[in-house]
């Protein structure tokens, strides 16, 4: 049997990041933001990995608004 997630590893910022990283590879973009947003509030503001964080997000959100767009066309 697969081990089951602790809450307490949704909180930590790698498991987070991990996360947000398997939805965005699998076209899974809202996800990914939700597991990226999560993991800037317990980032250090300003580091290093907080703008790596935020550039994905901004990454994920552009590809989440064109598959949206591209699904609306006739």
């Amino acid at each position: 049997s697969f081990p089951t997630r602790r809450s307490s590893d949704l909180k930590h910022p790698m498991a987070l990041m991990m996360a947000g990283s398997a939805a965005f590879r699998r076209a899974d973009y809202a996800v990914a933001i939700g597991h990226w947003e999560k993991a800037l509030t317990v980032l250090e503001r300003g580091s290093r990995d907080a703008a790596l964080v935020a550039a994905e997000i901004a990454d994920a959100r552009a590809k989440l608004d064109a598959k949206r767009s591209a699904g609306s066309k006739p």
